[in-house]
């Protein structure tokens, strides 16, 4: 295999199993381990709230969930209702507010902004708001809606607090996938000052991480269509950012345009990445390609461009340290499977000689992240 090298220094919290007791518990648990792992690397909590008291004033930063599940257990159907929430901070002012609105207890709220901040309700059970946040998990179930499995919370978090990432496994399926990150800007001209994305991947009909999915299908993208359409709302699917351009903040659907196409992002939608099937596959004459001796599989960085609309189109980022791994066979690489790697700051093929072992994990054919040894194997069931 390829041996990408990452470019932060990750902190990886794996294979976080709650024993199921009910959707809330673990509502509950895969808060806390978020907030726990959040707050251990760089980022700071604002405020909370356990869903019967919040915070006093804007200057009350106390913990009313801490490593609790229990107290992240209020749920409401609005923002505008008592509930369990909490806002955490990053050095560079970007704050995400974790909240648990949904319309049933697997479903739980994830909202990011990279300007401004979000400000108190009036009264303080309620979810903050922010007139220029972006939600993009919500109205999703982000734990799975079994009643009897297990599931495992994998946190990703960067040292410096730049990049979040959590995936969910239940009876090895990805529950959810969400992502709240500061990318690397392809164009020096561009108008928005933080380039921070957005994702979430959590219906497994449309996430694409995995091109068996759908085999037209081989970058994760926005899913388009009339159910996955509401960029900025709690129904929004794929990538997504927002960008400051004729005097306004605006949503901005995002696409990962690959190698091979001309056109990444089709007209008014961000689907120009559904292309016929072999389209990239085609140009493997094996599941291995020449290149690389026919042992190794190519990784490539994901190019995110704007949706082709007023305002809203143009080159965006590249995620940091987020690969796609595409073979001649829809199925290889699979999910949980390692690929070497070496650290920042390594200098390959001398210190160390040779890659660094289980330094990748594939969470899909376009979604291929840091593991970093932490363990033998990432845990799904």
């Amino acid at each position: 295999m390829t041996a990408p090298q990452t470019a932060n220094n990750w902190a990886i919290s794996p294979n976080n199993r709650r024993v199921y007791t009910s959707l809330v518990d673990q509502i509950g648990f895969w808060a806390v381990t978020n907030k726990t792992h959040l707050l251990a690397n760089n980022w700071t909590l604002v405020w909370s709230c356990d869903g019967t008291t919040g915070p006093t004033n804007s200057g009350d930063n106390t913990d009313r969930i801490g490593t609790d599940p229990t107290k992240f257990a209020v749920r409401a159907t609005a923002a505008a209702a008592p509930q369990s929430w909490f806002v955490v901070q990053n050095p560079e002012g970007v704050q995400l507010l974790f909240a648990y609105q949904g319309a049933t207890d697997d479903i739980a709220l994830v909202s990011g902004v990279s300007a401004g901040g979000f400000t108190l309700a009036v009264t303080t059970t309620n979810q903050p708001t922010a007139a220029t946040s972006l939600p993009f998990g919500g109205a999703k179930s982000v734990v799975g809606t079994s009643v009897s499995a297990d599931r495992l919370t994998h946190v990703w978090c960067s040292a410096d607090g730049l990049q979040w990432r959590c995936a969910v496994f239940a009876t090895s399926v990805l529950q959810s996938c969400l992502s709240y990150e500061k990318a690397t800007r392809l164009s020096i001209q561009a108008t928005f000052p933080q380039p921070y994305v957005g994702s979430s991947f959590v219906n497994l009909t449309n996430q694409y991480l995995n091109s068996a999915t759908n085999n037209t299908q081989v970058t994760p993208v926005y899913a388009g269509g009339t159910t996955d359409s509401g960029v900025g709302t709690l129904s929004n699917r794929g990538w997504s950012a927002r960008v400051f351009t004729a005097l306004a903040s605006r949503l901005n659907r995002l696409s990962g345009g690959r190698p091979m196409c001309s056109n990444p992002v089709a007209t008014g939608t961000a689907n120009g990445n559904v292309q016929s099937v072999g389209d990239v596959q085609a140009v493997f004459a094996s599941t291995f390609c020449a290149s690389l001796g026919g042992t190794g599989a190519l990784a490539w960085p994901i190019t995110l461009w704007g949706e082709k609309a007023a305002n809203l189109d143009g080159p965006w980022a590249v995620p940091v340290d987020w690969y796609q791994v595409i073979t001649a066979s829809l199925t290889n690489p699979s999910q949980t499977d390692m690929m070497p790697g070496y650290e920042v700051g390594d200098t390959p093929g001398v210190s160390p000689p040779t890659p660094r072992t289980n330094w990748w994990v594939v969470l899909g054919s376009c979604a291929l992240w840091p593991w970093k040894n932490v363990a033998a194997t990432m845990q799904v069931t």
